[in-house]
């Protein structure tokens, strides 16, 4: 069983990712569609296609897993994400480049 600790830590570990790789990444995601079960809804779905994306980023399956990318408990992580991408929004509003 996952604990939403857990989805927590996988959705901060993939945002910092992230953050890293594709800056400012959180303005392009709509979390009104954000669904972690859809290719194409998904973080990485949105972003850049999910399968597009692994290969980009060089995420393999364990990865994806590690760092929130793919299904742990749903509801969970869909929270986690929602999380991550509004504590980047507020600091982007706070702190404009």
């Amino acid at each position: 069983m996952v604990l939403i600790g857990t989805a927590q830590w996988g959705a901060s570990r993939g945002a910092q990712f992230l953050d890293e790789k594709d800056p400012g990444w959180f303005t392009k995601i709509d979390t009104r569609t954000l669904d972690i079960s859809d290719g194409n809804a998904c973080v990485l779905g949105q972003l850049y296609g999910y399968a597009t994306g692994c290969k980009k980023l060089g995420i393999g399956y364990g990865k994806a897993m590690s760092h929130g990318f793919d299904l742990l408990l749903l509801g969970s992580l869909n929270e986690a994400w929602q999380k991550e991408i509004a504590a980047r929004r507020r600091n982007a509003v706070l702190s404009p480049s």
